[in-house]
């Protein structure tokens, strides 16, 4: 009996799981616009290397050293 009570449950969750990705992707999500004027990142230098409509050679972040238990 509990192992008809445990298919008859997984039978029941994968149906679900089905119709609600069936609906899920049957739906229009739309476009999320793009903000026309976005933020300038952190550190932006205007004066890079690069010229008009030409993309700055991004540049990772310093490092920081830490110490744990006394050691780098």
């Amino acid at each position: 009996m509990t192992l008809k009570i445990f298919w008859v449950s997984l039978t029941y969750l994968v149906f679900q799981d089905l119709v609600l990705l069936l609906l899920t992707s049957g739906r229009d999500p739309g476009i999320i616009p793009r903000n026309p004027h976005p933020p300038e990142p952190e550190g932006f230098d205007s004066n890079a290397d690069s010229g008009p409509g030409q993309t700055p050679q991004l540049r990772l972040p310093a490092l920081k050293k830490w110490k744990l238990m006394g050691s780098l």
